[in-house]
């Protein structure tokens, strides 16, 4: 089930991709002079027909034998244990704790010069924490609540670095890969460079910001709400007090 899920995932996320790439750039863009704006429509013509191919295959194979199986399956009866109907906040730290500590192996190399990979790790797993603190609300929002805030603020400022390292990196590859009037290179070029300028803010914010949630002392702060209040906060209740997510992000 697994492999489905990740085929599925890589279906829809190339069409994702596309969306939030454009999304990206027309932001970037607006701070272009206008000429230069004008000069980049061959670039988001390219966008528009790859987004058309892509959403094309995700209609393909969400039509596939292989598709139906998967919902089949997924909408099946689950089998409902005595751990299963475990009070959620009896559970809570047992699921959370893995996750907390994969960011924080993640983080690990922020005090040397990140890489691209390395912050782009960090931003996966920031998002995954955050998306299960979400859930945890309800037992202590008080003190979780903040901790929630920097698992935000440091996957926008990281996740706002990722998008202007793919952008730089589709800008190049496309006027790489073809003869572009000069025009159009320069207009390519001038929004890369703008992307480019960009990053190294959103580098060093975002290493600032993981610095400021290890000082929390996150670890201290998800075991003492968790001991000092009662365990039998229901996933209903915690549902039900989840914010919404804020942004999305390139994969």
């Amino acid at each position: 089930m697994d492999e489905r899920l990740k085929w599925l995932g890589k279906q829809a996320g190339a069409v994702r991709d596309l969306d939030v790439l454009e999304q990206v750039l027309h932001k970037r863009v607006k701070k272009l002079d206008p000429q230069i704006v004008k000069d980049l429509d061959p670039l988001f013509e390219e966008i528009h027909l790859r987004r058309s191919k892509a959403a094309a295959d995700l209609a393909r194979s969400l039509s596939s034998s292989r598709y139906k199986s998967m919902m089949a399956r997924l909408s099946a009866p689950i089998a409902i244990t005595a751990r299963g109907d475990a009070a959620f906040g009896a559970m809570a730290g047992e699921l959370f704790a893995p996750m907390l500590k994969s960011v924080m192996r993640a983080g690990e190399k922020m005090h040397e010069d990140p890489t691209p990979d390395d912050l782009h790790r960090l931003r996966k797993r920031a998002k995954a924490s955050r998306y299960a603190l979400e859930m945890m609300l309800a037992i202590d929002k008080k003190q979780l609540g903040p901790m929630l805030k920097g698992l935000e603020d440091l996957q926008d400022l990281v996740g706002g670095y990722h998008d202007a390292v793919v952008a730089v990196t589709w800008i190049r590859e496309f006027a790489g890969s073809r003869q572009l009037p000069a025009v159009v290179a320069f207009a390519c070029g001038a929004l890369a460079e703008a992307f480019r300028r960009s990053e190294s803010k959103l580098k060093r914010r975002g290493i600032k910001e993981w610095h400021r949630f290890l000082k929390s002392d996150p670890d201290r702060i998800v075991k003492k709400a968790l001991d000092q209040h009662p365990k039998g906060v229901s996933s209903d209740d915690a549902v039900h007090h989840a914010p919404r997510p804020r942004r999305r992000a390139l994969a």
